[in-house]
């Protein structure tokens, strides 16, 4: 049962939810409009103070599940971040049903924040490249009803026709930065660092 955190000193230490970090590393390579290093102190002060924790708390280790689009703005230590109003889903970083609701909650917010941040009609690519290569299929599945986003979808949510779908695809695929995928995301290691 979800309840807050009564003490703090019932936190030794805080990381990202292993189900969760994929997620987090989308956020953190989400194309951004605006240059975070030129952001004044006060605004990193004042979301530092505005992040309320929520997570899976097991033997004094706060296992982070969000908020990841707050989270993903701050460099800062997340046991920085840990006060009182902790939300904590659960004492069992395994429970199945709470694992699955992590997930999910984590790519709305991830897919909520794309859609929010293409540059109007011009990035719809981002959008369909975003469905169908960074959300694995069963979430993509539960989220809109089908496996695959289809060019003619994104048109019809947008209101445009699919060939300006297709251009912008294009047009986002030609002049995409290379980023590492959820599906093929590979720790790096001796053997296969270049």
């Amino acid at each position: 049962m979800p309840h807050f955190l009564d003490k703090k000193d019932k936190v030794k230490t805080a990381v990202i939810h292993p189900d969760v970090e994929p997620i987090s590393r989308l956020f953190r390579q989400l194309p951004r409009n605006v240059d975070l290093s030129l952001m004044p102190p006060s605004f990193f002060e004042q979301l530092k103070k505005s992040v309320r924790l929520e997570g899976v708390l097991d033997n004094k280790t706060l296992y982070v599940t969000g908020p990841i689009d707050k989270i993903a703005l701050l460099n800062s230590p997340l046991i920085d971040l840990v006060r009182v109003d902790i939300l904590i889903l659960s004492t069992n970083i395994n429970a199945e049903k709470i694992k699955e609701q992590v997930i999910l909650d984590a790519y709305l917010t991830l897919l909520h924040n794309v859609i929010f941040s293409v540059d109007s009609k011009y990035q719809l690519g981002i959008i369909l490249d975003f469905l169908n290569k960074e959300i694995p299929t069963e979430i993509h599945a539960k989220l809109l009803e089908q496996y695959k986003t289809t060019e003619p979808d994104i048109g019809k949510w947008a209101h445009v026709s699919r060939s300006v779908v297709q251009r912008n695809v294009q047009r986002w695929r030609k002049h995409q930065k290379p980023t590492t995928t959820y599906k093929s995301f590979k720790v790096p290691t001796k053997d296969n660092e270049h």
